[in-house]
């Protein structure tokens, strides 16, 4: 299998997003496309990333980054059309901000459940981090069940490496080091169990991997530079 490298824009605006794209498709599967599109964006409609663009351009991109892989390797996708993917990979975030509200997280679930498969709700729940602490278990077990939560994961942090100049140096370096030491290490068991269970996904987790590692692996050498220039800058 020739590996292609899965283009990572740094945003993209929701007309870039929804012109020309998916011609064809039925009508309620392109209705649901569209509708999770609809719920990312009212759902972070005032929040802003750290770069300054709305964020909900992150979800719409990590939605596009899973549109190319399932192009790229049509075997991996379970639902008809792709859809469930997608929609996931639109909604990973949606849980994050509701975790201190009860009340809002149950509506969300209720709200979510009516117009999306249960797969979908599950797969943005496995995406959730609910404690930090079992963060990576929690992701590699439900990995186990589904192969998308992984493959998901990892396009939303090449995005996010995209993006990472938005932070302090300091935070850039603490996430990179998360990215190459639990985020890879869950990859790679992950992967290990991939091979056993889906051998046909195997290469294409290898190829996400290498292309997370690299990636990481240049934006840390920039961020060592920039510190060390500032270190010598501020030496007397």
């Amino acid at each position: 299998m020739v590996f292609q490298r899965i283009s990572v824009p740094a945003t993209l605006t929701i007309p870039e997003l929804l012109e020309g794209h998916q011609a064809g498709l039925p009508d309620d599967v392109l209705g649901r496309l569209f509708r999770m599109r609809h719920v990312a964006v009212c759902h972070h409609k005032t929040d802003r990333r750290k770069t300054g663009e709305p964020y909900h351009e992150h979800c719409l991109s990590v939605e596009d980054m899973v549109r190319q892989v399932m192009q790229l390797y049509p075997d991996l996708v379970r639902s008809p059309f792709g859809e469930e993917e997608q929609e996931a990979a639109c909604g990973h975030d949606l849980f994050e901000a509701l975790m201190t509200s009860i009340d809002g997280f149950e509506k969300t679930i209720l709200e979510l459940s009516d117009y999306f498969t249960r797969r979908v709700v599950w797969l943005i729940g496995a995406l959730t981090k609910w404690d930090r602490e079992t963060y990576w278990e929690q992701l590699y077990w439900a990995n186990c069940r589904d192969l998308w939560v992984v493959i998901i994961k990892i396009l939303d942090r090449l995005h996010n490496l995209r993006t990472i100049k938005g932070f302090k140096l300091e935070k850039q370096l603490e996430y990179l080091e998360e990215t190459l030491g639990p985020l890879l290490g869950l990859c790679a068991r992950s992967a290990e169990y991939v091979g056993i269970r889906y051998s046909y996904a195997y290469p294409v987790y290898q190829d996400l991997i290498c292309q997370l590692q690299e990636t990481a692996e240049e934006e840390l050498q920039r961020v060592t530079d920039e510190l060390s220039f500032r270190l010598c800058v501020s030496k007397p």
